[in-house]
């Protein structure tokens, strides 16, 4: 089936597959406001309409954030995190990912070396683009029922290398992003760890230099990008 030439309010053009909708028409925000509630987080309340396969974010007064937008999109587009069908105000319209749970709900292992990989060939693809998750925890890990892995909630994320290199390698394992560090703690010899070790080291040399930031800036770009080259991480 073609997808209609005019969006219908409230679903996607397409009727068969929510995921090959171009656009997605916003119902009124009462209607919204009807649909169950998916989720609920600091930045806002997610809502899902099952029938359409999309999901609606309402964020919270005073947290509406073009850049939370703009970078959920560029998630979307780059196969990281649901699409963003439409946005108005303060809601957006995603994908819904059907099928999938957050690594919190299914109580699955987030330290281990494969999936630290695993979520890593997904976060690259952000941060090659000098984009930090800023909020990376196993409740905004989903896994389908493939194993395929989507991250989500982006209400934090920010342009900016020097804090893509932070959500790399700071030595701090209380802070959520700092994934890695349990399982290179359990896998000394893996050579996530060995590479990890190396790239910290230079990191911090190069955050406590003397370099005006626009050459750290520059210095930690190319630290990101050489990091991710020389751990070999798979793209999904």
């Amino acid at each position: 089936m073609q997808p209609t030439q005019q969006a219908i309010p409230g679903s996607p053009k397409s009727q068969e597959k929510p995921q090959q909708a171009q656009v997605y028409e916003l119902p009124k925000a009462s209607e919204i406001a009807k649909l169950p509630t998916l989720g609920e987080g600091a930045f806002g309340v997610v809502r899902v309409d099952k029938e359409h396969g999309v999901a609606i974010k309402e964020l919270h007064e005073g947290r509406f954030s073009k850049t939370e937008v703009e970078i959920s999109r560029k998630a979307g587009e780059l196969g990281v995190g649901p699409r963003v069908l439409a946005s108005r105000g303060k809601f957006m319209a995603m994908e819904y990912l059907e099928g999938y749970e957050s690594l919190e709900n299914k109580g699955a292992p987030w330290d281990t070396l494969e999936t630290t990989m695993r979520v890593l060939s997904q976060l690259s693809k952000l941060h090659l683009e000098g984009v930090s998750h800023q909020d990376l925890h196993k409740g905004n890990v989903m896994l389908s029922k493939g194993d395929e892995i989507r991250l989500i909630d982006f209400g934090e994320a920010e342009k900016s290398w020097e804090l893509v290199a932070s959500e790399l390698f700071t030595d701090e394992t209380d802070l959520d992003g700092q994934f890695i560090w349990p399982a290179k703690r359990d896998n000394p010899d893996s050579k996530l760890a060995q590479v990890h070790d190396e790239f910290t080291e230079e990191y911090q040399d190069t955050v406590f230099s003397q370099y005006p930031p626009g050459i750290i800036e520059k210095k930690l770009k190319s630290l990101v990008q050489r990091f991710y080259q020389e751990v070999g991480v798979p793209h999904e």
